[in-house]
């Protein structure tokens, strides 16, 4: 990748308290079944961008500011599994329609930034396990509520100890 490219998206970040709740949660599923994601990394994706250059960095940037939604409450209810990219996660059995709208949204942000956003359709989720290779047999999770009261957009970092993820720019949710 071209050293002036950054690897970018935006995303909901949860507040500490959050993370520590998603990571009992992550602690309490059977050991074994796959490697755990730390929980510093916990987000739910609402656009993966791809790279960028600092002009269309900026772009994003500037568009997001001008984004108008209320804050919003997420329910994560449910846990499933993706053996194409082998992970599992935890996601809302009804994603609420403002976060629907605030994903399309971002991607309109992005596709006017002439960024190529990710086209498949859009699965709201937290990945909890990578490199899973069967279908984990877990009971429903504890219902926990992620009050959605901003985003952020994010830079992916890979390096020889591993990627990790950057907060880049954060946005309120204040319609």
């Amino acid at each position: 990748m071209n050293a002036s490219k950054q690897r970018v998206f935006f995303a909901l970040w949860p507040s500490e308290q959050l993370r520590a709740q998603l990571a009992a949660i992550a602690a309490g599923l059977p050991s074994g079944v796959g490697r755990p994601v730390p929980a510093e990394h916990y987000h739910i994706t609402l656009v993966f961008i791809g790279n960028v250059d600092a002009s269309q960095r900026q772009t994003l940037e500037t568009a997001a500011a001008g984004i108008a939604r209320q804050p919003f409450r997420l329910g994560l209810d449910r846990f499933g599994y993706w053996p194409g990219p082998a992970v599992a996660w935890l996601a809302p059995t009804e994603p609420p329609a403002e976060l629907l709208q605030l994903a399309a949204d971002l991607r309109a942000v992005a596709t006017a930034a002439d960024c190529r956003p990710e086209q498949r359709g859009y699965r709201p989720h937290l990945t909890l396990l990578r490199k899973v290779r069967r279908q984990p047999d877990w009971p429903a999770p504890p219902r926990l509520v992620w009050p959605a009261a901003d985003f952020v957009l994010c830079r992916s970092v890979t390096g020889p100890a591993g990627g990790r993820y950057e907060v880049l720019q954060r946005w309120p949710l204040n319609a």
